[in-house]
Formats: C-alpha cells, structure tokens, sequence
C-alpha cells in the first residue's frame, strides 16, 4: 500500500478519533442529569412545533442574563425531529467533541508548521490526543447541558484555523470569521476572547520581539477584521439587551472586590485550581469544587498558589518580552478561563472552579505542552544519550496519557445518571446541601423511596432537623409508598412558608426577592403534592384543584405542563370529563413530538385515588374505559 502525504496525516487523526469514540461511546446510554431539567426537560417550550425568537433568547436560568441562542436553537431543532431522545442528546455532544479534536488537531498542523517543529503530524497528533483524553472534558462531554461549553470551543477553534488558512479573498476571510465570532458569542459568554485569541495566534508568529511594534502592526494589517469584530461584538450586545434587557445580571461593588478579591483572594485560589487540573487532572475531577474544600489554608493550597503563580509571570514574561510562541498558546489558555476566575461576580453556586470551564482552555494548552523546545532542554542534558532522552520523554507522555484515559474509564460511569451522579458526590461531601438534596432527588427517580425516608429519619435524628428542599423529597417519597403521614409533614410545611400567592401579584417574584433558601419550582413541588395528598388521603378535590392553581402561581408558562397533566386526572375525578379530555388533548397537540409524555402521571393519579375508593362512579367508568391511554 502506498501511504501518500494526505494518507500520513489524516489516518493518525481516524486512529485518535477512534479511540475517542471507544472512551465516550458508553455516554450514549446515559440519561439527563442535573441542570438538564431545568434547562430543557422541563423547558416545554423547547418541545413546541413552532420556532420563535423568544425560544432561543430565553435566559438559561431564571433570574439570570445568559444568552445562548445557538444552543437552544440545537436543542429546539434535535426535539422536533427526535423528541426528547437521550441517545440523540448525548451523540450530538459527543459528534461535537470530536469535531473539536478534528479542529485542533488541523490547527495543529497549521501552527507546528509555521513554528519549523519537526515531525508536524506527530506533533499534531501528540496535541489532539492530549485533548481527547483529559478527564477535564469529561463534564462537557457526558453531560448534555455541557452543550453550551463544547459549542463555544468549537466556534472559536473554527476562527482559529480559518484565521491560519491562507485564503485569497479577505471579504471571505472577514465574513466566516465573523460568522465564527457570532456563533461563538452566541453558544456562550466565553466567546467575547474569540478577538483577543486571534491577536495572540497574530503576535506568535511574528519576527519582531518588540510587543508595542508588533500590535502596531497587527492593527495596521488587521483594522478591517477589527471594524467588522466591532460591528458584530454591537449586534450581538444589542440583541442580549434586547432580549434579556440586560448585559449581566450580577454587578461588580467593593464589597465583592473587598471580600472575594483581597481579602479571600478567590482568583489566586481559581488560577492555581485551573492550572493544577490542566497538568495533573487526575485527584479532582468533578462535577463540584466546592470554595470552602479548596481555598482553606494549608500547605499543599500555598503550594499550588506560589506554582501557579510562577507559571503565570514566567508566561506572561516570555510572550510579552520574548514573544515566545508557546507563551502566546499559554496566553490564550488564560483567556479561556479569565472570565471564570472570579475577577468578576459569577453565579456558580459557592463553587471555586468547573471542569466544563476548562473545555477550551484545554485546546491551548495541549498545543502549548508539545510546542514546548524539548530540544534545547535536552541538549542541556549531557549525561544521558539522545536516544535514553528521547525514551524517557516518550515514556513519560504514554504514562500521562494511559492514566488519563483509565480516569475517563472509570468517572465516566458516574455521569450515568442523577443517582449514580450525586451518589459519588454525596460520598465527598456529606454535609454539602446542595448535594444531599440532588442524591436525595436521584434516589426519588430512581424510585428508591425506602431509602430515601430511612436516610431522612437517621438525619433528621442525628442533626435535629433536615434542609428544606431535603424535606421536599420525603415528603414525596412518604407520598409515593402511600404513608399517610406525608399529608402532615406537607401541610407543616404549607403552614410555616408565606403565603406569597395571596400577598403578591408575582409570587414566583416575591419568592425570588425573599430569603427563603427555595426554588420556585422546590415551592410549586410542595404545593403539587399537597394537591395529591388531597387526592389520595382525604378525597377533597376541591383543595386538590385549589393548591394544583397555587402551584401554577410559582411557575413560568413553560413549566406548567406537568403540574397541568396533573390537572387534567382532578378534572376527571371532578367528574368533569369532557373540560378533562379537552384539555389533555390540547396539552398533547402543544407538544406533537412527545404527544404522551405525561400519560403514566394523568393514570397514576386516578389510579391512586380509585384504589382507595373504588365504589365511586367516575372509577368505574374508568376502568371501563381509560381515555388517556
């Protein structure tokens, strides 16, 4: 067989992407996890037949400015061909990680080219590997909200490697960068260092060492792609402010820079966290960092910080002062994660880093590691041979490499799903609420009840008293194995919260604005299944329909298909079949592409209540003829 050039460089790539199918491939029958509910499982109107600009302007959470239009506009399109398919879901994010490794590794071949590197393909090659395998990508990857992280990479690797191509015609080159731009901007926030990424790739390959000369140069040759990054960066802000009549929801104020910045010194503590995962990813991966478990002081915290520290002056120094192209790739992996480094207020829940955050990063500095000059450092290595050299250096990158994908072997598992997810979490941090809460919420879809109120009892002894939303799920799980006691504990609950529904005209905004430490979709839970304790228990559908409509009070438009199935079984018992069947209906005809969905919850309602008073006349009907079939 003749192996031509082009046969050289890209059966490495097809062997690297192969490999990275084998790591992945079992994401394919994971299921959604964590934010996915509130994101898009619960976001109905992603699962509407009809496409609007208010579907995919729509914040990622309430209460916040983050506008990513691209990536529900992926979702919107992926829902209405396939509904809400989780093999569907988790192919496209593991399609769109390897078509990063595909753009690194062209970028790859372009850079080490331009930087005389010998054995360009290996090279290439060596960096695309580094990126596939680093367990860091683990939670972009897996995770199907880890969309938004792997789009923005995506869109900024693409300008990268159109920025490097030698195109004749400059309208062409200045149109799919900005196209690249705005795709990037609109996947995520990061993608505003898209321009500064472009001047460093700019400022590396040039000869001057003179930094001030070089920008001088670079805005003379580029101020046409400026101009147009300028006009696109103000379109895009104008359609944010439009759609989320804000730019960013948190301010800056001097107690946050008293207290974060000097006197907790966060971004020093997120600096060294994100450059110790990048070389050493293997004791922290996961889905939380909590701030109290990484910036306490100690030892090995100092250690990181001093490290990091270094690294970062040292960085600085060679690209500013010696324009050293590796520095320049180390610039722009701190571009990455510069808007995540706590310099400015972020909404990460008390978390100090994120894996996720590090997805593009992660491209720079596996470019960054092999364009390193091994050459020279060896040479100054006189007691050894080149050949002993050459095998120890090799031998040090399979072991990196062979350690990093056994980690991605064994994590991966855990991203399976919300038990398996917070199961692993809750063995790290016990006494962290947010994780209890989510291994509690795990166990109750995993239909894990028993457990659930065994664990809540042990709790509740052993710490007098159990969190809100912790008391939520036992409530439920009491609910879901029929104990009547479930009524009690929900309507003590009821009793204690503010009646917000009475005393606002926006309860879900009252509740926002208040201290309690609840969600509004936490407060419509309680409400829900309060309204089915009515139901089940007490034969009262009256108040059942009564906390069914406070519920809805808490709740966005789009949220409120669920707790409207459940509207649908009152009506019916009401006796009131047709308004029943009419609306059920209409909630299905909403969603055509999930027409359904919510069939087993509608039966599972009358079925409850017709077991306990199975001589009433509209349970009879019933099981005569079940028109929610």
């Amino acid at each position: 067989m003749i192996r031509t050039p082009m046969t050289r460089k890209v059966l490495p790539l097809i062997l690297i992407l192969a490999f990275a199918i084998i790591l992945y491939y079992p994401a394919l029958s994971f299921g959604y996890v964590w934010d996915d509910s509130l994101l898009f499982i619960h976001n109905i109107e992603l699962l509407k037949p009809a496409l609007n600009w208010h579907m995919l302007s729509q914040p990622v959470l309430p209460g916040t400015s983050y506008f990513r239009p691209l990536v529900f506009l992926t979702w919107f399109t992926e829902f209405h061909y396939f509904g809400q398919n989780t093999v569907v879901s988790h192919g496209i994010n593991i399609f769109i990680y390897l078509l990063n490794i595909i753009l690194l590794y062209a970028i790859g071949l372009k850079l080490f080219t331009q930087l005389n590197k010998k054995n360009v393909t290996l090279c290439a090659s060596i960096a695309a590997l580094l990126y596939a395998v680093h367990p860091a990508l683990i939670e972009t990857t897996a995770w199907v909200s880890g969309r938004f992280d792997l789009l923005v990479t995506c869109s900024t690797l693409l300008a990268c490697l159109v920025y490097l191509q030698p195109i004749s015609s400059r309208v062409l080159k200045i149109t799919l960068l900005n196209i690249c731009f705005l795709m990037a901007l609109a996947s995520k926030e990061l993608g505003v260092v898209l321009p500064l990424i472009l001047v460093c790739l700019s400022l590396m390959r040039s000869i001057n060492s003179n930094f001030i000369e070089n920008i001088v140069a670079f805005i003379r040759g580029e101020w046409d792609l400026i101009l147009s990054f300028t006009g696109s960066f103000l379109i895009y802000i104008l359609l944010r402010v439009y759609s989320v009549q804000q730019i960013y929801h948190s301010t800056m104020s001097a107690s946050y820079v008293q207290n974060v910045i000097i006197d907790h010194k966060v971004p020093l503590h997120a600096l060294s966290a994100y450059v110790f995962e990048a070389i050493l990813p293997f004791y922290a991966v996961a889905p939380l960092h909590p701030m109290d478990s990484f910036v306490a002081p100690s030892v090995f915290v100092t250690f990181k910080i001093i490290v990091s520290l270094l690294m970062f002056v040292f960085c600085i120094y060679q690209a500013f002062i010696k324009n050293s192209a590796v520095a320049w790739l180390g610039v722009c992996a701190l571009l990455a994660i510069f808007p995540v480094l706590h310099i400015i207020p972020l909404t990460v829940n008390d978390n100090l880093f994120h894996d996720r955050f590090m997805t593009l990063g992660l491209a720079f500095v596996a470019l960054a590691v092999v364009a390193l000059p091994y050459e020279k450092f060896m040479a100054r290595i006189t007691v050894l041979r080149p050949q002993i050299k050459t095998g120890i250096l090799s031998v040090f990158i399979a072991f990196w490499l062979g350690l990093a994908s056994i980690s991605v072997h064994n994590i991966l598992p855990f991203w399976k799903s919300d038990l398996t997810l917070w199961h692993w979490m809750y063995q790290t941090y016990p006494d962290h609420n947010m994780v209890r809460y989510s291994y509690y919420q795990g166990l109750y879809s995993a239909g894990q009840y028993q457990k659930i109120i065994d664990e809540a009892r042990l709790i509740e002894n052993q710490e007098e008293g159990l969190e809100a939303g912790v008391q939520i799920i036992y409530a439920n799980a009491l609910l879901a194995v029929k104990n009547p006691e479930s009524f009690d504990y929900l309507q003590g609950i009821v009793e204690i919260m503010p009646k917000f529904y009475q005393t606002a005209n926006n309860p879900r905004n009252a509740l926002s604005h208040s201290d309690i430490n609840l969600t509004p979709l936490q407060v419509a839970g309680i409400y829900n299944s309060l309204s089915l304790t009515y139901i089940v228990f007490k034969d009262n559908l009256e108040l059942a329909m009564k906390y069914n409509k406070i519920a809805d009070s808490y709740l966005l438009p789009t949220e409120r298909f669920k707790n409207q199935y459940q509207r649908v079984a009152i009506r019916y018992l009401l006796d009131d079949k047709d308004v029943a069947i009419s609306l059920y209906d209409n909630l299905n005809n909403a969603i055509p592409n999930n027409k359904g969905r919510y069939n087993e919850d509608v039966n599972s309602i009358i079925a409850s209540y017709c077991e306990q008073y199975t001589e009433k006349s509209i349970c009879q009907d019933y099981a005569l003829s079940n028109p929610f079939k």
